[in-house]
């Protein structure tokens, strides 16, 4: 099932507040503009991801995410700033047949703030959003090696999802069963958490005998960060699956093996600073080598590792 970007911006949002029931005009404008809050009001109903509520004088309950809807935020916010940066990006290019847009950069203003992260969406971001909308078929473009996709026009298949104002790539259960079973095959690998949905954890990490383990946390957050800690190494294995699959020389791989045994091991010591910078200077091998699913799911790691904090 489709997702519009006003029922998953909602979601993240949502989810980042400390109070579990926040009033309907708590939520800003640019996150759920008061037009569309009927509509994505019975969205996020349908997908299980509110708690019934009483009505206020306002005409509607207060937003209260249930547990499926919490849950769900929880493994969607380390792909949200892709996701976000594509929606925007489709909906900055000129209609089919009225020309292009020199580059997925030119969608943004200086003053762009993505609403949900409160921040400029990063290069990376960008040109991964940029990729997924050319993977999904909602963009022809130009490819180009280092400067991303250029000349980006928008197909038969991106004006529909523009119109529906549908999150591009995202597709998640029509229930709370489905929903769990679910797997993004538009964009795998992107699943898990991220540190603007942790805020409220007091999160310490410790590695055990090279593993993702949680020390010092109480009842509430030790199964929380046993399942991220899960998350961060499906992630690797995936990113080794890849690399055991892709259509490269036996000495490419050993060394982008290498790699992602030596990304691992600097998660493992819990300097997100040195992961980061590890990553970006890995990023464009990874994507070349293993193509734009082995990107998405590096891209992914970085929130998850710095949502657990930097003492592992």
């Amino acid at each position: 099932m489709s997702v519009t970007i006003y029922a998953y911006r909602n979601l993240l949002w949502l989810n980042q507040q400390v109070r579990e029931v926040i009033p309907v005009a708590a939520v800003p404008h640019q996150v759920m503009p008061p037009d569309e809050e009927e509509f994505a009001r019975a969205e996020m109903d349908k997908l299980g991801w509110l708690r019934p509520g009483e009505k206020t004088l306002g005409g509607y309950p207060d937003w209260s995410l249930s547990t499926e809807g919490s849950r769900q935020a929880r493994r969607s916010t380390a792909k949200y700033p892709v996701y976000s940066a594509a929606y925007e990006i489709l909906h900055a290019i000129p209609r089919e047949r009225f020309g292009s847009l020199p580059g997925a950069e030119d969608a943004f203003e200086d003053s762009f703030r993505d609403p949900v992260l409160e921040r400029a969406f990063t290069e990376d971001e960008i040109h991964a959003a940029a990729k997924l909308l050319h993977q999904q078929g909602h963009i022809k473009a130009e490819e180009s090696h280092g400067a991303g996709l250029l000349r980006l026009e928008i197909t038969a298949s991106g004006e529909d999802e523009r119109e529906e104002h549908y999150v591009p790539g995202l597709r998640v259960g029509s229930s709370p069963a489905e929903t769990a079973s679910n797997t993004e095959h538009h964009v795998p690998g992107l699943r898990g958490d991220s540190s603007p949905a942790e805020r409220t954890f007091n999160t310490h990490i410790n590695i055990s005998g090279g593993t993702f383990g949680a020390a010092q946390f109480g009842a509430n957050n030790s199964a929380h960060v046993e399942n991220v800690g899960s998350e961060i190494h499906q992630h690797f294995q995936e990113l080794r699956e890849l690399a055991h699959s892709a259509p490269v020389s036996e000495s490419e791989r050993e060394e982008v093996l290498g790699q992602i045994t030596q990304l691992e091991e600097v998660a493992k010591s819990g300097n997100a600073a040195d992961f980061e910078t590890l990553k970006n200077n890995l990023l464009g091998g990874f994507a070349s080598r293993l193509g734009h699913e082995a990107a998405l799911k590096l891209l992914a790691l970085s929130p998850l590792i710095s949502g657990l904090g930097n003492s592992f």
